[in-house]
């Protein structure tokens, strides 16, 4: 018991450093908390509350709901870090010299000189006959 609580306290305390499951955990059952409050607040605050106990729980309702605006945006953070990481991984993995000489591209004169060649000829006139082979 004392290790969860350990590790609910660091997860309150520290979200950026926590995994991504254990963020989105957090941040539904702060969300759950948040909808929870709002519902039963409503029927609490009909039954006619002390002013004093009624700011106190929608502030305490308001705080969890920016604790949870919060935990969306790191996770946002993350999903973008992410992104960005696998994109350069790719990019590097597509276009590094190694993986063209792999798969054969290797630059060959011959077939260099061969599109200088074609590129250097005329282009044919369309009202011109075409040459016999």
């Amino acid at each position: 018991m004392r290790a969860f609580l350990t590790k609910m306290l660091f997860l309150i305390l520290a979200p950026s450093t926590a995994t991504r499951r254990q963020r989105q955990a957090l941040g539904t059952v702060v969300l759950i908390g948040v909808i929870l409050m709002a519902v039963l607040g409503s029927f609490y605050l009909r039954a006619g509350a002390r002013p004093g106990t009624s700011l106190l729980f929608w502030g305490i309702c308001f705080l969890l709901m920016l604790w949870a605006v919060f935990l969306a945006y790191l996770e946002v953070k993350s999903i973008k870090e992410e992104f960005r990481s696998l994109e350069r991984e790719i990019f590097l993995s597509t276009f590094s010299k190694a993986h063209f000489k792999k798969r054969g591209h290797e630059k060959n004169p011959a077939s260099r000189e061969a599109a200088s060649r074609r590129c250097r000829q005329p282009p044919r006139k369309r009202d011109q006959p075409q040459p016999e082979r």
